[in-house]
């Protein structure tokens, strides 16, 4: 085998790759005579059949993989003796080959970029804190008691409304059909909470107790269960009994109903809920500064096929979204040229944040474990629980897709682990200016519905790779301090939108 460079142009590299004809026919007759014992030829012994015979017959089938395996030892040859660091699969180009003839193929490798990690405190950036106020906590607390304190069947003949408790019977039908999931009596429900999809509550509001009626509702067009997303159902109600709610009083008994000694102590609970539900945008927000300083001070060069592949992995995205009329408005006042353009830097950027990434990981020996891949595998699967079977399976039959979930877990380590080595300085602010930051911070670095993964988790790499910080609704911080209360009684309420007494049957609502 014949192996000679033919390009060596930036971070690609070219190798002329000859592999006589009497080589692969050595190997091909190897792999017949293996064939060969293992078959049943009428006329012949079982291992006594001729090559003449097995090549004949069998030659086409083994020639396939004998040719595999002589690209395959070529690229592990070349990127051994040229001491190559790559940075994607390498590529394979057939140039000639014919049936007892020499093979010439060329191989395509692009590289990672060479470059120093060096002085990480000129890396700065601003850590953001949240100023809880205390109509805050006050609000947390009422919720709280408004929760503890239940409700009490109204005797008046009057219709219900935003903030009463019903207990309902209801089914669902689309198209006529019932639909799995869609059906549940004596079934207790706050109007006004938002635990239903949109449309559902709003049109309970207003009816009295032992009324029966018929609602119309459309699913979110993101719906985890795909046979209802964006489905027009039908349900019919039948109302049994409107209860108001009855708050408990603001006391230490009330805190001891959530596991607090007193009412101080409910209120730090409530005060470090709150600043977790902002954890998420915090984190957004500090990431995308580390990941703007990362691009202004690390301009190495980067292979030019995976540029063009990432951004054509975008643009098929824009693509996508063009054609379901769902464009950015100041994308659609944009040429296609100048989007191009545009994109091309996403692309550009994504790639430079997963070489940095990779580099400081292997610098400074950070890893993602097994156990870890495997709760990303499982946190997908809860998501679509509808699939959770066939997504466990596809990663198990897929070991190359299981290592791509690293990209995440990785970039998270990372970015925490530089938190501690580079310059910072810290600024408290409200919620509603930590929401403006975190606009801002999309908008300076094109965050757009293309571009909504991670900047350092290419999607290219991983189906998968998606944000692990997305950032839920809480209902006022009440979740923290109610978390002691709800594992004394095993109680699988929702954490946001859910009062915690209550038990939901409603997974396809």
């Amino acid at each position: 085998m014949q192996i000679t460079e033919t390009k060596k142009e930036k971070l690609t590299r070219h190798y002329k790759v000859i592999v006589p004809a009497s080589d692969i026919n050595e190997d091909v007759d190897k792999k017949l005579i293996e064939v060969g014992v293992k078959i049943k030829v009428p006329g012949f012994r079982a291992g006594k059949v001729p090559i003449s015979v097995l090549r004949q017959r069998y030659r086409r089938d083994v020639l396939s993989d004998v040719l595999q395996a002589f690209a395959d030892n070529a690229t592990k040859k070349i990127i051994a003796d040229y001491d190559l660091q790559q940075a994607t699969q390498p590529q394979m180009k057939l140039e000639k080959f014919d049936d007892n003839d020499d093979m010439e193929f060329t191989v395509i490798i692009d590289l990672k970029p060479d470059f120093e990690l060096g002085d990480l405190t000129k890396i700065e950036i601003e850590r953001i804190t949240v100023k809880i106020e205390d109509e805050e906590i006050e609000a947390g607390l009422e919720s709280l008691a408004q929760e503890a304190g239940g409700s009490t069947p109204i005797t008046e003949k009057r219709a219900c409304k935003a903030g009463d408790e019903v207990t309902i019977d209801f089914k669902g039908f689309k198209d006529t059909v019932p639909f799995e999931g869609g059906e549940a009596k004596g079934f207790n429900l706050k109007l006004g909470a938002g635990s239903m999809i949109p449309g559902f509550e709003e049109q309970i509001i207003g009816k009295k107790a032992g009324e029966s009626f018929r609602i119309k509702v459309t699913f979110p067009e993101n719906y985890q269960a795909e046979q209802l997303a964006g489905a027009n159902t039908e349900f019919d109600i039948n109302l049994h009994e409107i209860a108001e709610p009855k708050a408990a009083d603001i006391d230490d008994a009330l805190a001891q109903q959530y596991g607090k000694k007193d009412v101080a102590e409910l209120k730090q609970a409530l005060k470090d809920s709150i600043i977790d539900r902002h954890q998420g945008s915090i984190s957004r927000v500090v990431k995308r500064q580390i990941f703007d300083a990362i691009e202004t001070l690390y301009q190495f060069e980067l292979p030019e096929n995976m540029v063009e592949t990432e951004f054509e992995s975008i643009w098929q995205q824009i693509e996508q979204i063009r054609k379901l009329g769902q464009l950015d408005p100041e994308d659609s006042e944009k040429s296609d040229d100048e989007l191009k353009k545009e994109y091309r830097l996403i692309a550009e950027r994504r790639l430079r944040m997963a070489f940095f990434i990779d580099k400081y990981c292997q610098t400074n020996n950070i890893e993602a474990s097994d156990q870890e891949i495997e709760q990303l595998i499982r946190m997908e699967a809860m998501r679509h629980p509808e699939q959770a079977k066939e997504i466990t399976e596809y990663y198990q039959k897929n070991p190359h897709l299981r290592a791509n979930l690293a990209s995440p877990i990785l970039e998270d380590k990372a970015v925490n682990d530089l938190l501690d080595k580079i310059t910072t300085t810290t600024r408290e602010v409200k919620p509603e200016e930590l929401a403006e930051l975190e606009e801002e911070s999309r908008a300076d670095g094109r965050q757009k519905k293309s571009d909504k993964k991670s900047d350092a988790t290419s999607g290219a790499k991983s189906k998968s790779a998606k944000s692990k910080t997305d950032d839920k609704k809480d209902n006022d911080g009440k979740d923290k301090a109610s978390k002691d209360k709800n594992s004394k009684e095993k109680d699988s309420k929702e954490k946001e939108k859910k009062p915690a007494k209550k038990s939901r049957k409603d997974k396809d609502k």
